[in-house]
């Protein structure tokens, strides 16, 4: 009998044994399925990578910038507008995220500000301020669409307030410490309205001084920002009353992108410092280019002069060189889009500029380098309202910070960092550098580049006598070779500083980067 049973319990092991065999067999087959899909991405993605690469300068050969495209006749300039060039307007609701993890509505961002300035503990994190606290400053303080308090609510509020500071609210002093959030509440929207849909309640100008004048500081120990500003460090996005994203910060998971990009732009940023032939008017004056499509003062898409090298055809290989080097960046931003916002990607993908403008960025029309600067507050109200631009910093700095005084949040930046935001809505600009050089890419889209109805669907009519004599616009373009340096090229700028100059640089930073000069940290700052 004993016999039995230990026959059977060694079968009923066996069995056991062979079910869990097999279950680890699927998993690794899986996991090795897995491994595969994964190799076959990244393959077909280098070979994605390796095929731009090839194009890129077979596409600076159809460039047409700004004067080629204005010589173009009303009869092409039509073709060109109805068939060539097509758009799908994007809507608000494209800025609403399609992974929705990780998100932080802007009231409750907004109420955690106000309970840290009022206390005057500037470490408190959001995470430690019960949310029936923040709920009740949003529904009576910030919103206000609840004007009958909740007495005992805000009587369990007051006790734990009391906690934070020093000074003890008493029970009857409940209305006492209701207008002092108010109070500090309003002295937080001096600056302008939070509701950045909206019309500003102040000048847009005014605004901008305020944020200079509050949160800029050449002192080192000052504080160059609310000290109860929100600090955004971890990846995730903070989001209006729509979902709508405002900001959003995420990673670059891959360093090979990050060292290969930089080398090419400080690569590039150091040639043009020394070269003055192939310095570019733009560059000199702003040490800023701006590579892809514009539409400008014309009709039509064009390439933008920084692409086209249009100031001097030998550094038109430079150019190529740059933009050739960006395309993984380009693709891990066009990636970073698809994932998070599919339709907002789908609609970029659908618009259409045709052969004026090629597209070496993906679905963003154009970028722009900024070289060893940082910019002073500004909105950016050519790019589309529902669209979010991306901003990689690089380089070796310490400090730089970007800084949106209307929702006071401050993103320290990172090299290895993407940040997408509303760049048309958001008052935004960056915190003094402290030390080091920083350079930073933007991927935008123009509002301009899309037409007022919808056309992208159009069946194209094929011309052939029109279609050729677009082609043959480019032999319009101005080709100049330089032998020697022009004035525009080491004219300088501190002394004869350029009419209708915005304020977006301070003179010292743009001569310190003219200089190719690292930023020097002094302690006696």
């Amino acid at each position: 009998m004993n016999n039995n049973n230990n026959l059977n319990n060694n079968m009923n092991s066996s069995n056991s044994n062979n079910k869990l065999t097999s279950r680890q067999r699927n998993i690794r087959r899986k996991r090795i399925t897995q491994q595969k899909q994964q190799e076959q991405q990244q393959e077909q993605q280098q070979q994605e990578w390796q095929q731009q690469l090839q194009q890129i300068p077979q596409q600076q050969n159809l460039h047409r910038i700004q004067g080629a495209c204005n010589k173009a006749s009303l009869q092409e300039k039509s073709y060109y507008e109805k068939y060539l060039w097509k758009s799908q307007s994007l809507e608000p609701t494209d800025k609403i995220s399609t992974r929705p993890q990780n998100q932080l509505h802007l009231y409750y961002l907004l109420a955690g500000v106000l309970i840290r300035e009022c206390t005057r503990n500037y470490s408190l994190e959001l995470s430690n301020i019960p949310s029936d606290y923040l709920e009740l400053i949003i529904s009576n303080i910030i919103i206000r669409n609840d004007i009958n308090l909740n007495i005992k609510t805000w009587d369990y509020f007051r006790l734990w307030y009391n906690m934070q500071i020093n000074y003890h609210f008493q029970k009857d002093h409940l209305e006492k410490f209701y207008n002092l959030l108010k109070m500090k509440w309003d002295i937080l929207l001096e600056d302008g309205s939070f509701e950045i849909d909206n019309k500003l309640h102040i000048k847009s100008s005014d605004m901008i001084d305020l944020a200079q004048g509050k949160y800029r500081s050449t002192r080192l120990e000052s504080f160059t920002y609310p000290k109860s500003a929100h600090c955004l460090v971890n990846p995730g996005c903070i989001v209006n009353q729509n979902n709508q994203t405002l900001i959003h910060l995420e990673n670059i998971d891959d360093t090979n992108i990050l060292l290969h990009t930089t080398n090419a732009v400080n690569t590039y940023y150091y040639h043009m410092v020394n070269d003055e032939k192939h310095r570019s008017k733009s560059f000199w004056r702003d040490l800023t280019e701006h590579y892809g499509a514009y539409r400008l003062y014309t009709g039509l898409p064009y390439t933008s002069f920084d692409s086209a090298s249009s100031h001097n055809t030998d550094h038109q290989s430079c150019v190529d060189e740059l933009i050739r080097s960006l395309v993984p960046l380009s693709n891990f931003v066009n990636k970073f889009i698809q994932d998070n916002y599919n339709s907002m990607y789908l609609k970029l993908k659908n618009l259409s500029l045709g052969p004026f403008a090629p597209r070496s960025f993906g679905i963003f029309p154009m970028i722009a380098i900024n070289y060893n600067i940082v910019s002073n507050y500004h909105w950016n109200l050519l790019d589309a309202s529902n669209c979010l631009c991306c901003l990689i910093p690089l380089g070796n700095f310490q400090g730089g910070d970007l800084y949106f005084p209307q929702l006071h949040v401050r993103v320290p930046l990172q090299p290895g960092q993407v940040v997408a935001f509303d760049s048309h809505n958001l008052l935004h600009g960056n915190l003094p550098l402290i030390s080091g050089i920083r350079h930073s890419i933007v991927y935008f889209v123009h509002q301009n580049f899309f037409h007022k109805e919808d056309n992208y669907s159009n069946m194209e009519i094929e011309n052939v006598k029109l279609i050729k004599s677009l082609h043959d616009n480019k032999n319009l373009n101005k080709r100049i070779l330089l032998s020697e340096p022009v004035d525009f090229q080491t004219i300088d700028y501190t002394i004869n500083v350029p009419k209708n100059k915005d304020q977006r640089h301070s003179p010292e930073e743009l001569e310190r980067g003219r200089k190719g000069e690292s930023k020097i940290l002094h302690f006696n700052e």
